[in-house]
């Protein structure tokens, strides 16, 4: 016999007789949060407290995990704001089952790659800091050179974990399960097979005591998946306990208009969020946070709705949160009242609501009146340039957009390189042509273009810190192109319309080009363009400036696309459709947005760069000598009006 055969099977009965020990070791009736107090460690890498689990520190928490010890319990829903421990929550649910009560159990991710990510980021460490997880998976299980544990798969004795994405039907339809955990819903998308969380729950039939818990942040109103779940179920809430007057309430952004997180303001009228306090919705008093971590921690759930097998968790904003302080919630709150995008990621994720949308209805010519005379000079506000590109046919198109603070932009050119894109880029020597036509073809026409310096205000040239190519079409020559300038910030993109999927994700080698290719959540994007495009005050965040060089025909392919309402696989889902048969202004615009988001993926770091051009020397030097004018003129008049005063004094005198 082999060493290496003798090896697996000594390796095999080890496991055999682990597993036979584990599985008749009696087993203490324990409830979800007390296995998690005994067991459960929180790794570093994943928690803004490492160590051991303390439920008492969330109690909310509780009511959450322990809805699976009740027999009457077919289904939890979860529909909260983030930060409050959802993840370690559903953690602590599966790895209670599979200690306690071993089945075949499901976990659904948003997308494949987010199934790999939750893996490694959130259940490896888990497992590798728990002495008991150890024991139960393997002392090398979150490593993934076993064959029975890997990234996607994880065996334990008496049952199974499979993760899946929803995006991946033929996932949604093998084997048979007991326990479905759909993660975070809302991103779902609708596939052609239909909806992923009901093709799941077909694999939960064979079992009389099936179970599926759903979380998620919530989307939109009327649209949210959770928001369905949640309003099927018996709809508890977490009641608190006012310690002023003694009546029960729960805690809420406002109530009738009249907002409950309060603080003070300055003598300008602006908010000092560090001064933030939660008011008493029946008799105001005032509350810090700590004050009411400690009516949380007195609190309870209750339904508000008839049960029936569902129960339901929601109405949950942040400030029942112990790791969240209401001054960044005013901040986020205040920051995001001129820009829709940040108010509706406010109202889903911090108040754990759905976002109501508003119906706005975008016409060409409202866009085309805006247009304002300027010229290829970027403007002061202006700090950085970035360029989208899209390929057809028989042609490139390229678009420049300036943007400054807050993601303010200014359109500034649109290019259009006539040629075939399918004829590959080609260093030229020095007097040498290219095509039949006697001209360079349309990548040598983009590469001398996508070099060109703009000037500033400031008096500094700025050159396009980052341009997005979409490489939908002719995906050869856009990687060719590409991989040897990915240096000089020319990125490729793929889009993807999926509902629920970030505007822009972090990129990847797999592709036959070898280059960053950048996935982009289209259908996010859309709404981000579609909503600035409706803004018509100049002064506010993500406002669209126009030249008043760019044709007509621009302005109605920027606005050839509407969102349109409509029923895919007995679902109500929305959608993007063309309305004008052209619309590559739209998308450029778009792949401008990305192009930004690659280079700047936050506001604050953009708002920098606006600040160091602002201080560039000619600017500065114009800002000094324009402030030096300006105190010259007041002391002026400062001295004609003391003068005056003087001689009007000096009159009544009788001087």
């Amino acid at each position: 016999m082999s060493n290496k055969l003798s090896h697996d099977l000594s390796w095999a009965g080890r496991e055999l007789m682990r597993s036979f020990f584990l599985q008749m070791k009696p087993r203490p009736r324990m409830t979800v949060s007390e296995w998690a107090d005994e067991y459960r460690y929180l790794p570093a890498e994943s928690s803004p407290e490492p160590g051991k689990w303390k439920t008492d520190r969330a109690p909310y928490q509780r009511d959450i995990m322990n809805a699976i010890n009740d027999p009457a319990v077919h289904t939890v829903v979860v529909m909260t704001c983030a930060q409050i421990g959802k993840s370690e929550t559903l953690n602590n649910i599966f790895f209670y089952l599979a200690d306690q009560d071993p089945c075949p159990v499901l976990m659904i991710q948003p997308t494949l790659d987010d199934a790999r990510d939750y893996s490694m980021s959130r259940l490896a460490p888990a497992i590798r800091d728990s002495k008991r997880l150890r024991e139960l998976f393997g002392q090398d299980a979150y490593k993934v050179k076993r064959s029975d544990n890997t990234i996607l798969k994880k065996k334990f004795p008496g049952g199974r974990l499979v993760l899946i994405g929803a995006n991946s039907p033929s996932g949604l339809a093998s084997k048979p399960i007991r326990v479905l955990l759909p993660d975070e819903i809302d991103r779902y998308e609708i596939t052609k097979e239909g909806d992923p969380i009901e093709l799941a729950r077909k694999r939960t039939t064979n079992f009389y005591n099936r179970l599926m818990v759903l979380t998620s942040t919530p989307g939109l109103k009327g649209k949210s998946t959770i928001e369905k779940w949640y309003n099927l179920s018996d709809k508890r809430n977490y009641f608190v306990t006012c310690p002023g007057c003694g009546k029960e309430m729960t805690l809420k952004w406002q109530v009738g208009g009249r907002y409950l997180v309060v603080c003070d303001k300055d003598k300008k009228g602006n908010l000092i969020p560090e001064t933030a306090l939660y008011s008493c919705e029946h008799c105001g008093e005032l509350f810090n946070d700590s004050q009411v971590n400690d009516m949380v921690k007195k609190g309870r759930w209750k339904a508000t709705a008839p049960f029936n097998g569902i129960a339901g968790f929601g109405d949950f904003p942040a400030m029942y949160s112990p790791w969240v302080k209401m001054a960044d919630m005013i901040r986020d709150w205040n920051a995001a009242q001129e820009d829709e995008e940040l108010l509706r990621v406010f109202i889903n994720t911090a108040l754990g609501q759905p976002y109501e949308e508003k119906n706005q209805k975008l016409e060409t010519n409202d866009i085309f009146k805006r247009r304002e005379p300027y010229g290829l000079l970027i403007p002061k506000d202006a700090a950085v340039l970035t360029a989208g590109v899209d390929v057809q046919e028989d042609r490139l198109e390229a678009f420049v957009v300036a943007w400054g603070r807050d993601e303010r932009a200014w359109a500034m050119e649109h290019v259009v390189f006539m040629g075939d894109p399918g004829i590959p880029f080609k260093q030229l020597a020095q007097g040498e042509l290219f095509d039949d036509g006697g001209a360079p073809g349309v990548w040598n026409q983009l590469d001398v273009f996508l070099k060109k310096r703009y000037d500033h205000e400031s008096g500094v040239q700025l050159k396009i810190a980052c341009c997005a190519i979409d490489t939908g079409y002719k995906t050869d020559s856009v990687y060719a192109f590409v991989r040897p300038r990915e240096y000089r910030g020319i990125v490729a993109i793929k889009g993807a319309s999926q509902r629920g999927k970030p505007i822009i994700s972090r990129p990847s080698r797999k592709n036959k080009g070898g280059v960053s290719l950048f996935n982009a959540g289209v259908f996010a994007a859309k709404d981000v363009i579609m909503s600035r495009l409706n803004i018509t005050d100049e002064n506010r965040p993500g406002y669209i400036h126009f030249s008043d060089r760019f044709s007509l025909e621009f302005f109605e392919q920027l606005t050839a696309e509407k969102k349109i309402t409509v029923k895919r696989h007995g679902q109500t889902v929305q959608e993007w459709i063309l309305i004008r048969p052209r619309n590559e202004a739209f998308d450029m615009m778009i792949y401008n947005l990305l192009a930004l988001r690659i280079s700047y993926p936050d506001r604050s770091s953009l708002n920098a760069s606006v600040d160091r051009i602002a201080l560039s020397p000619k600017m500065k030097q114009e800002e000094t000598k324009q402030e030096e004018l300006s105190q010259s003129k007041q002391f002026l008049q400062e001295r004609i009006k003391a003068i005056k005063g003087k001689r009007k004094s000096g009159w009544m005198a009788g001087i």
